[in-house]
């Protein structure tokens, strides 16, 4: 494929993701989820101060962008995986809708520190959905890894969120074993990278952000979700090419 028609996709992917991160902000079922979201923080720390609220233009950005840099990557790669076909095929969609959840699970954790879990669920079943109808017209490998991953994933995140409660929630688990699933598809390696990029740029946020985190109270938590979110959309891009 060439690199201008793979642009042209991604745009068009892109702009649909776009738009759905937008009606998700303002949609009903988007406060159903995170209201029957369970959180362990008190009501005063589940919403971040006026100066770190996002930007109702952030929504259909940052959805946009996650979806239309996979899109991009996984059509003009080098990867193993494309030599089989991988591009424009079933799993593509699957990692496509993947980075589209993601992204929306980053900006719901950036508001209000919550991680619904049916929102997390949703994505979960629709790239496994989409990873196994890959796998039934071309190879196993594919699913099979990203489930191994993701089983790892949670595994090692859930052991973390047991032993430091205060540290880590179970939304936190959910989500990495979701980033593990999509980016674990294209290698361990990625997924590796994945789930490590995101724990140390979140500890880097005191260090490298003090003037952000003046904005703070004290002792507000940081929200991992999105670290997760880059982390993962970061690994497959960079797998792909």
């Amino acid at each position: 494929m060439g690199t201008i028609e793979a642009i042209g996709i991604a745009l068009v992917v892109g702009a649909g993701a776009g738009a759905l991160g937008l009606w998700f902000r303002g949609s009903a079922i988007a406060g159903r989820w995170v209201a029957a979201a369970p959180c362990a923080l008190p009501v005063a720390e589940r919403t971040p101060p006026p100066a770190l609220r996002l930007a109702p233009a952030a929504w259909p950005s940052a959805t946009g962008a996650g979806a239309a840099v996979v899109t991009l990557a996984l059509l003009v790669g080098r990867h193993e995986h494309f030599a089989a076909g991988f591009a424009l095929s079933w799993a593509t969609a699957g990692l496509v809708v993947w980075a589209c959840g993601l992204s929306l699970l980053a900006l719901v954790d950036q508001e209000t520190l919550m991680l619904p879990s049916k929102l997390v669920r949703s994505c979960a079943f629709a790239t496994t959905g989409l990873l196994l109808v890959s796998a039934v017209t071309g190879s196993w490998r594919y699913v099979g890894r990203g489930a191994a991953c993701a089983l790892a994933g949670y595994v090692v995140f859930g052991t973390w969120a047991v032993l430091r409660p205060q540290s880590l929630g179970f939304g936190d688990v959910r989500m990495a074993s979701l980033v593990a699933l999509g980016a674990g598809a294209l290698s361990a390696q990625a997924c590796l990278v994945a789930l490590v990029t995101a724990p140390v740029l979140a500890a880097s946020v005191p260090i490298f952000g003090r003037k952000l985190y003046k904005t703070r109270p004290t002792g507000h938590p940081v929200a991992l979700g999105p670290f997760l979110a880059a982390g993962g959309i970061a690994a497959v891009v960079f797998s792909a090419i």
